[in-house]
């Protein structure tokens, strides 16, 4: 009976992105390569900050100039240099927020990106994460998405098939969001309508550390947002 339990929660996690990526390592090194997306708030603190509570160290790098796409980080000597001489545990691969929602960006582009920083990164003795973002929160006309709904199922089916080409798993972080505004009145948008909010910015750490960690958080920082805010944020990873 306990294997065919612990079979089934495997397949759950498999399902929703949870794949076990840090093990059970109590420090591990860090490279996030992105942009403003990851930059704004200082996610990578956010989710050293977690990871911290939940017992698991974090050295951090980040790589975020704003507006960057895989595809010119894949060329720049700096990101290959850095990953493949870093020795990091794990590199987490953040796109630019509209060209994974566009088909023919996402084949010819962002593809090809992905495959090529998974390779280096894998090469590096590295785990790959890619960090699935989140729709805007009127859609972007930009990318042919009039609503928030269309560009996120857009966007998760993107980093899927990306995860897919760089031989990692998928932070479901855009995902969560769609959930979270659903269910709750927690505003997870800045007021341009693209870039995270503080709590926006807090519940993408608390997926990629879930990610990263492999297994329920046992801890919930609130991450200087208000603890009412916090504990709605955090009821969606319980």
């Amino acid at each position: 009976m306990k294997v065919l339990i612990s079979a089934v929660l495997i397949s759950v996690l498999l399902f929703l992105g949870y794949t076990q990526v840090g093990g059970n390592d109590e420090s591990l090194r860090v490279l996030f390569i992105g942009n403003s997306y990851t930059s704004t708030n200082d996610l990578p603190s956010m989710v050293s900050n977690v990871l911290g509570e939940n017992g698991i160290q974090l050295e951090v790098d980040s790589i975020t100039p704003g507006g960057e796409t895989l595809s010119e980080h894949a060329v720049n000597p700096t990101v290959r240099s850095t990953i493949a001489t870093g020795g990091f545990d794990i590199v987490i691969l953040q796109d630019q927020s509209e060209t994974p929602a566009v088909p023919q960006l996402l084949n010819t582009q962002s593809m090809p990106a992905a495959e090529a920083l998974g390779a280096m990164a894998i090469e590096g003795g590295a785990r790959v994460v890619l960090f699935e973002t989140w729709g805007h929160r009127n859609g972007s006309s930009n990318s042919g998405h009039r609503s928030f709904e269309s560009m996120q199922t857009a966007l998760t089916s993107g980093y899927w098939s990306l995860a897919s080409a760089a031989g990692g798993t998928v932070a479901p972080v855009g995902s969560t969001w769609a959930r979270s505004l659903a269910a709750n009145t927690v505003v997870l948008h800045s007021p341009d309508g693209s870039h995270p909010s503080p709590a926006g910015t807090h519940l993408t750490s608390l997926v990629i550390a879930r990610t990263i960690l492999g297994e329920p958080l046992t801890s919930f920082p609130t991450n200087g947002i208000p603890d009412a805010e916090a504990d709605q944020l955090a009821a969606l990873l319980w």
